[in-house]
């Protein structure tokens, strides 16, 4: 009996020591936007992946997943939280290059069993047009016990652009373009033969030749006080009305 103690305690110390150091190993990680272009505000779906490939069980697994920071997800509000991502484990090692991204994390508990894919989709939108990315994961996972937890990167790299919102063109929303739009003038005389309105526009050809003879027949009678053949005709009569004898009382 007591060496039949021995042995479970000696193969449950042995086992507890195998959890801690390998409880996480051959465990992968996939994040797949149903759309790489955008709109804004435009809705897409989230598939996140993970995946244990060992013959072995995960009691316990935190995953935090780094999402693009500003990405909205309707019923995931209270687990998103904010928090930056180091992107020197995108380069390489010998590369002094990083930089310190905001990200929306989203946390998530379970277990996994042995040889289980677990996989979850989201609904979502980002709502400003830029460039944004998908930066993998971190997992924490429990030993067999629960007396110890472990930690694993599980680095990925995908990203959404997001276009900038469309312009509403004039000629759709009914609006006249600006190089059509005309100007009123003052009514003119009816003498004066002017149109009430003219277009900002540059004038046809022909309408071009009648403008310019139109004003230069305004200019002749402005300068001469009438055409020739009125002058003539006005001085005629007025060389006949006084050559009449004044009639007698």
């Amino acid at each position: 009996m007591i060496v039949l103690l021995s042995i479970s305690i000696l193969v449950l110390f042995l086992v507890e020591r195998w959890s801690i150091r390998h409880g996480l190993d051959r465990i992968t990680y996939d994040v797949a936007p149903s759309q790489t272009l955008l709109e804004p505000d435009e809705e897409f779906t989230v598939r996140s992946t993970i995946e244990n490939h060992k013959l072995w069980f995960v009691p316990y697994v935190s995953m935090v997943e780094n999402f693009p920071s500003g990405i909205q997800i309707p019923g995931e509000e209270e687990s998103l939280s904010t928090g930056t991502v180091n992107t020197n484990i995108y380069v390489s090692s010998n590369s002094s290059a990083y930089q310190e991204l905001a990200s929306s994390q989203l946390t998530t508990a379970f277990y996994l069993m042995p040889r289980q894919r677990l996989t979850r989709t989201l609904q979502a939108k980002l709502p400003k047009r830029g460039r944004y990315l998908f930066l993998g994961c971190r997992i924490n996972g429990g030993d067999l016990l629960g007396l110890q937890d472990d930690y694993r990167t599980l680095s990925l790299f995908k990203e959404v652009v997001v276009m900038p919102r469309r312009a509403a063109s004039a000629l759709i929303s009914g609006e006249t373009p600006c190089a059509e739009n005309t100007t009123g003038m003052p009514a003119a005389t009816a003498s004066s033969g002017i149109s009430s309105s003219s277009c900002t526009n540059t004038a046809p050809c022909a309408d071009r030749s009648s403008t310019t003879c139109l004003l230069c027949t305004i200019w002749r009678r402005t300068y001469t006080g009438g055409s020739p053949a009125a002058r003539a005709r006005s001085a005629s009569a007025a060389s006949t009305t006084m050559a009449m004898p004044m009639p007698l009382l």
